[in-house]
């Protein structure tokens, strides 16, 4: 009788361990089925974000490759500009006439009145492209026809610019003469009219060796010619000390 009841609570031992067991894996499973569910919310989150990051990235690296482009395309264009500066020609087809043997400009004031936008507009854009012009370099160009006079310049060029003088009182004894002195009634033009007063003007002459096409003569032409008297303008810049 005794074993009998032992027994029988054994099996009821039993069988609540094993109920007891059921529900605690019934408890786990669910358990893990949640911790599971949120893993997955956690995972397709963080995926979300990874995509997002990829993008951010994505964009950031492809306005760095622009920049890196414009950055490249600017430092070319720098080297261009530096080996070959902006030019302006100024001749008959701008309406600046030069007379032969003649370095006058009072004719043609008016144009150049007009011409003076474009020379502070091109020191904008330049400065706008990064390139700094603080220099406008003027050379004075003449045809071949041969001068006569006995010139003045080498006594009366250094008095006429130091003492704001008159033009008219400068006699040309070459064309070198007469270049440089078209060049320098242009610079003393332009100078007191343009908007940066912080330019360096350069004056040179080239004479009548150089022709409208750029290039050196290879024939002497002594004939009056219109489309040889002309000026050109260059923008560089100098170093100051």
């Amino acid at each position: 009788m005794l074993n009998k009841e032992i027994i029988g609570l054994t099996l009821v031992e039993l069988f609540l361990l094993l109920l007891f067991s059921i529900l605690l894996c019934f408890t786990i499973l669910n358990t893990s089925s949640d911790k599971l569910e949120t893993l997955n919310k956690n995972l397709i989150e963080l995926s979300k974000k990874n995509n997002l990051l990829t993008n951010v990235v994505n964009e950031k690296n492809e306005v760095i490759d622009k920049q890196k482009k414009e950055i490249v395309d600017l430092k070319e264009r720098l080297v261009y500009l530096q080996e070959n500066p902006p030019l302006i020609i100024w001749d008959e087809s701008k309406g600046i006439h030069f007379d032969t043997g003649s370095a006058d400009i009072s004719k043609f004031e008016n144009i150049l009145i007009e011409k003076i936008s474009s020379i502070d507009d091109k020191l904008y854009e330049l400065k706008s492209n990064k390139y700094i012009a603080n220099t406008i370099e003027i050379i004075g160009h003449t045809d071949a026809a041969i001068i006569s006079k006995k010139g003045n310049l080498d006594t009366e060029l250094e008095t006429m610019l130091l003492q704001d003088g008159d033009m008219k009182n400068l006699i040309c004894g070459s064309n070198a003469d007469l270049g440089l002195m078209r060049a320098l009634a242009i610079a003393l033009f332009i100078k007191n009219r343009i908007k940066d007063k912080d330019i360096i003007f350069k004056v040179y002459s080239a004479a009548q060796l150089i022709l409208p096409n750029g290039k050196l003569i290879t024939t002497i032409d002594r004939k009056p010619d219109a489309n040889r008297r002309r000026i050109e303008i260059r923008f560089t810049k100098s170093k100051i000390e």
